[in-house]
């Protein structure tokens, strides 16, 4: 079954080129060893270097099983990401969903 899942993410971004670095540094390559694929992260918004966030928004798209299960799921994703990016919800949504 695919699903899509959204995630509310807070970060320090001052390691970070801005949202798309976060993205593709962090966020993406844990999701992919989790989920045992490669995933497309939608985001509410763009930031630029060094921004910090509290509550951004992202959205990906999962036939995975690990979706099945958010709190495990939120678990190993934040067990696997470095310690300035912590997902605090994770939640499914429809495939309609758009974060922006």
């Amino acid at each position: 079954m695919v699903h899509k899942v959204a995630l509310l993410v807070a970060y320090d971004g001052s390691p970070y080129r801005g949202w798309s670095d976060l993205r593709d540094v962090a966020i993406r390559p844990t999701l992919a060893r989790i989920l045992r694929h490669d995933v497309l992260v939608d985001a509410a918004s763009r930031t630029d270097a060094g921004v910090h966030a509290l509550g951004q928004v992202c959205a990906f798209t999962t036939g995975s099983p690990a979706a099945d299960n958010l709190g495990q799921l939120l678990y190993s994703t934040n067990q696997m990401l470095p310690p300035e990016v912590r997902i605090h919800s994770a939640a499914l949504v429809p495939t309609s969903f758009d974060p922006r």
